[in-house]
C-alpha cells in the first residue's frame, strides 16, 4: 500500500455511509422515503471533492467532502475529513431548525466516534470552528471536519 492509497478507500466508504442513510438523504434530497434513488444524488448533489456550484435553476442542498494529509511524523499521518454543507437560502428554514444545522448533526451522528477510519476512532475536531460562508446567489455553506491517523507506511528503500 502507498502512502495515499487510503485517501480512496476513506472516499468509498463514506460516500457508502452517506447514501445509506435515511436522515442524509431526506436532509439533501428535500423528500422522505428516498433512500432506494439515493445513488441518482451522486455527482448531483453529494460530491467526494470540494464541490461549489456554480447556480441552479432550482434551489439543491449539497453535500461535498475531501481527505487531506495534515501532519506527518515518523510512522503516524493525521488525516483531516472536511465536509462542505451547501444549501440554497429557501430550504434553510425546517420545522426543527436550520437545514445546515441539521445535516451538521446527522453527519456528526454518523460519522464521529465510528471506526474503520485510520487507528482508532473517527473524531469531529471542535477545535476547528464552524466556517459559516456565504455564497452567491443565495446559497449558504458550513465546514465540518472530523480527524483521524493512520500508519504513514514509506516505501522501502532499494
Amino acid at each position: 500500500m502507498k502512502n495515499l492509497d487510503e485517501l480512496q478507500v476513506y472516499k468509498t466508504a463514506i460516500l457508502e455511509s452517506l447514501l445509506k442513510s435515511p436522515e442524509i438523504i431526506n436532509l439533501i434530497s428535500g423528500k422522505a422515503n428516498e433512500i432506494s434513488n439515493a445513488d441518482q444524488l451522486l455527482y448531483i448533489n453529494i460530491f467526494p471533492w470540494d464541490y461549489t456550484p456554480e447556480s441552479s435553476a432550482d434551489p439543491k442542498t449539497y453535500l461535498s467532502f475531501e481527505i487531506d494529509v495534515t501532519s506527518v511524523a515518523n510512522s503516524m499521518k493525521e488525516m483531516q475529513i472536511t465536509f462542505y454543507l451547501i444549501t440554497h437560502q429557501s430550504l434553510m428554514k425546517m420545522e426543527n431548525g436550520t437545514r445546515l444545522d441539521n445535516l451538521s448533526n446527522a453527519l456528526c451522528g454518523l460519522f464521529h466516534g465510528v471506526s474503520g477510519f485510520g487507528i482508532g476512532k473517527l473524531e469531529w475536531n471542535p477545535e476547528e470552528p464552524f466556517i459559516h460562508e456565504p455564497l452567491q446567489n443565495q446559497l449558504y455553506k458550513r465546514t465540518l471536519r472530523f480527524l483521524t491517523k493512520d500508519f504513514n507506511l514509506r516505501p522501502r528503500k532499494s
